[in-house]
């Protein structure tokens, strides 16, 4: 997540929101949106680039858009578990079918637990 390139650090379960995205997106296109190869070009380059733009390989638009809100570079933007699991792409009968009440519950609470470790680097 490009929060945990900037100081003071601070990790919330957005940064997991956002791993999750990354690894939607890796699954979609086979390949990763930012792809330097070290830690800190990587950074660099997410400072650089401000957010990441749709690559053409996704189509559907319900997709895309539940996946820049999971890319959202600012944390205070960026969805949230319970959020996700309300939106369209997970709405269909079909696809809600599949999360059971007790993943819905843990969603739920991730965003009411609010926890934050704050690492001084």
């Amino acid at each position: 997540a490009p929060e945990i390139f900037k100081k003071p650090l601070i990790i919330t379960q957005k940064v997991d929101i956002y791993a999750l995205g990354i690894t939607f997106y890796k699954l979609i296109t086979h390949k990763y949106p930012v792809n330097e190869r070290n830690f800190k070009e990587q950074g660099e380059k997410l400072v650089m680039i401000k957010r990441i733009d749709r690559p053409p390989e996704i189509k559907d638009y319900i997709l895309w858009d539940l996946l820049s809100k999971m890319l959202e570079f600012d944390p205070d933007k960026r969805i949230i578990a319970h959020e996700a699991l309300q939106h369209p792409y997970f709405k269909s009968s079909e696809e809600n079918a599949d999360i059971s009440q007790e993943q819905q519950d843990l969603a739920s609470f991730a965003t009411t637990a609010q926890f934050e470790i704050k690492l001084n680097n």
